[in-house]
This record gives C-alpha cells, structure tokens and sequence, in this order.
C-alpha cells in the first residue's frame, strides 16, 4: 500500500532475500508502527510486547528518498553512500536516533496505557564486543540496544546470543558478560540458540546465564531459548 515507506540501500534495492522493511526514518511508518502496537496493547489483555527487527539491515540501508530529504534538510547535505563520507559519524548517529526514537514512542505509549504490559527487545550480538561502539550492533546495524537500556526504554532485553558453543565460546561469554552488566536496573535474558548448539553444549550456556561474579555481576534475570 506504501512503497514510498520501504527501506532502501544504497542501490536503492528495497528487498534483501525474502524480506522487505519499513525505513523508521520516515515519520509515516512510526506513526503506523506505533498504532500497530497500540492497538494490541489497548484492546488484547497481553503480558508483554517483543520488538525484533528493530533496527536496519546493515550500515549500507536507510537509503529511502524521505528519510535522505529529512536529513538533508537538517545537516544541508544528502547522506553519504560510504564511510568515506564526512558526514557518515552524523549520518550513522541520525539513523540509530531514528530506531531508538521509535523504541521511545512505543515504551511511553505503552506505559500510558497499560503500565503492566512488559517492553522486551531482541539484541544483536553479531561479531565481538570490543568497543561497543565499534561492534555490529552499534556501528552495522544502528541498534543502541545498551543506550535503550541505559534511558529506561526497555523492560527486558533479550540479547540474540546464537553462538556455537563449540567454536565461538568467547564470543559468547563476552556478550553475556556484557549484557549483564549493562542492564541498568532493568532485566535481561540472554537468547541461547538451541538450533545451533547440542544439548550439552546449550545446556553449558544455559547454566552461564546463572553465573555470578557478586554484587557487580549478578547473574541474568532468565534465558530463552531459539
């Protein structure tokens, strides 16, 4: 019904494999998510809402002419198409507003409406911690899920931990660690993926989401399981 409202990459191809997006840098699509996830919550007695997908494909998507004018007309400038780009710290950081915006809007509506109803939001936990701000999460696919975490605009947060743990242990342990502490006084349950892991080895991350280092790690609120 709106093509105009589909995310783009920098070809301007708006499908990638099976899927197509809704570019959260056009305000017509977070007033529609908005009133999708409204309506849910005012007319179905429902315990929580999950946001997943909530974030871009990766660092070369967000390319979809409204969402181009609305930052050209704030910066003076049409986005650029690479990092070469002096604007692509700027452009990068209006698209991770955009995202977290939307998270904003639908925490605040929801809390409106029916404080009860629990907010969780599915992570990503691509590649290696490091510098968060240089990780996958943060840098590729524009999605602050610790600054949601940070600000309050999350209940729980579900990190998408799938990690074989036969060979990508670390990495693992690392995002898991990560999640825990920066949780803010909120909740976390780390994804574990059981299609990925066999039963010991799942059970092996199970059993570290329980793990505590005292007071300054306290082990996480739950787990789920994929």
């Amino acid at each position: 019904a709106h093509p105009e409202w589909l995310m783009a990459d920098t070809a301007g191809n708006t499908q990638e494999g099976s899927n197509f997006y809704l570019d959260p840098g056009v305000p017509r699509v977070q007033e529609y998510v908005l009133n999708v996830v409204t309506d849910i919550v005012s007319k179905y007695d429902i315990d929580g809402f999950n946001l997943d997908y909530i974030r871009y494909q990766g660092s070369n998507w967000g390319y979809n002419a409204i969402s181009q004018q609305r930052f050209a007309d704030e910066y003076g400038a049409l986005p650029p198409t690479s990092s070469a780009g002096a604007l692509w710290a700027t452009w990068g950081q209006w698209r991770r507003n955009q995202v977290t915006d939307l998270v904003r809007k639908i925490y605040v509506h929801i809390q409106a409406l029916k404080p009860h109803v629990v907010l969780t939001g599915d992570g990503v936990t691509w590649g290696s911690v490091g510098t968060y701000t240089s990780s996958d999460p943060y840098a590729s696919v524009l999605q602050d899920w610790r600054g949601w975490m940070e600000e309050g605009l999350l209940d729980l947060n579900v990190p998408m931990a799938y990690f074989r743990q036969d060979t990508h242990a670390t990495a693992w342990a690392e995002w898991s660690r990560f999640a825990k502490a920066n949780r803010f006084g909120r909740h976390v349950a780390p994804g574990i993926a059981g299609y990925l892991n066999s039963i010991s080895n799942g059970i092996v991350q199970m059993r570290n989401t329980r793990v505590t280092l005292g007071a300054a790690l306290p082990r996480a609120d739950g787990l789920l399981v994929y």
